[in-house]
């Protein structure tokens, strides 16, 4: 299911960016702690893996924001592509080769 334009995910080995990369927080899913492969932005306005927050939607009818307790994220459409995050996650993979 895509929503909203949301392109398909990055393939990559897990091992493709380094455990050591500074820049790795930026794109670890805050829900699955693991490496985004489709980085989307809910309406808290926080960045995080497609597939994590679509499983959070299923589980709950009204969804509080896993990073900004109180806050209930908006319906499940208007999840945004994260370009930025994308861009970062590739430039990454492409480093590490």
């Amino acid at each position: 299911m895509l929503l909203n334009s949301i392109p398909h995910p990055i393939v990559y080995s897990v091992d493709a960016i380094s455990e050591s990369d500074p820049n790795r927080s930026f794109v670890t899913c805050p829900i699955s702690g693991k490496l985004m492969r489709n980085p989307v932005v809910a309406s808290d306005g926080v960045t995080y893996d497609y597939d994590a927050i679509i499983r959070l939607y299923l589980k709950e009818e009204n969804p509080e924001s896993p990073t900004c307790p109180g806050v209930v994220l908006d319906v499940v459409n208007t999840l945004q592509a994260d370009w930025r995050t994308r861009k970062r996650l590739m430039r990454m993979i492409q480093q590490s080769k």
